[in-house]
C-alpha cells in the first residue's frame, strides 16, 4: 500500500472511530432533546391531549382513551445519520474544509433532524388518532421509507453545498483606473 493509501485509510478509520465514540457519548442527551422537541410540537397541536416528556420517552394522554408511550431508542434518533454525514467533511477541498465542510455537514444535519422529527410526530399522531397498532405500523413502514428519503435528501443537500463551484476570481480589468471627480459645493 502506498503512503497516500495508508494515510487515507488511517484518516477513514479515525473518522469512523471518532463518530462511534461521539455517538456513544452524546446519544442520551440528544434523544432527550428530540423527545422534548417532540413534546413541544405535540402540545402545539389541538386535540392531542396531555403530553408528558420523561427522559427520552413521550407519553400522550388523550381524553377518555388509553395513553400512548413512545420511547425514543438510539435507532429512533437522528444522531446516527447526522454523524454519518461527517464523511462529507474530508471531501471538502483542504483550503475550504472549515467553511464549506462545516456548512455541508450542518445543512445535511438540519434536513435529517427535521425529517426525523416529522417522522416521529406523524407516527405519534397516527397512534393518537388510530391506536397503538397504527403507530407501530406507520413507524415500521411509512416511517422507515420516509427515513430513507430524508437521509438521502440530506446527503444530496450536503454534497450540493460541498461541491458547488467556487466563485470565480474577478478578471483583472484592462480599463484604466480613473480617479472620481468631486464637485465643490459652496458652504453657507
Amino acid at each position: 500500500m502506498t503512503a497516500a493509501g495508508r494515510s487515507a485509510l488511517t484518516r477513514a478509520v479515525g473518522l469512523v472511530l471518532g463518530v462511534v465514540v461521539l455517538f456513544s457519548l452524546i446519544q442520551g442527551p440528544v434523544r432527550q432533546l428530540e423527545a422534548s422537541l417532540l413534546g413541544v410540537m405535540l402540545r402545539a397541536l389541538p386535540g392531542t391531549g396531555e403530553v408528558v416528556v420523561v427522559g427520552p420517552s413521550v407519553v400522550v394522554f388523550p381524553e377518555g382513551e388509553v395513553y400512548i408511550r413512545a420511547i425514543l431508542l438510539p435507532s429512533c434518533s437522528s444522531l446516527a445519520p447526522v454523524l454519518a454525514m461527517a464523511v462529507l467533511w474530508p471531501l471538502a477541498p483542504r483550503r475550504q474544509r472549515l467553511r464549506r465542510g462545516a456548512r455541508a455537514v450542518g445543512l445535511a444535519a438540519v434536513v435529517i433532524a427535521v425529517g426525523n422529527l416529522t417522522r416521529l410526530l406523524l407516527s405519534l399522531l397516527a397512534g393518537r388518532w388510530f391506536g397503538v397498532g397504527a403507530l407501530v405500523a406507520f413507524h415500521d413502514s411509512v416511517g422507515a421509507a420516509f427515513s430513507y428519503v430524508y437521509v438521502i435528501v440530506g446527503l444530496l443537500v450536503g454534497l450540493r453545498t460541498l461541491l458547488a463551484p467556487s466563485p470565480a476570481d474577478p478578471a483583472p480589468s484592462t480599463a484604466p483606473v480613473v480617479a472620481p471627480k468631486f464637485a465643490e459645493v459652496p458652504s453657507c
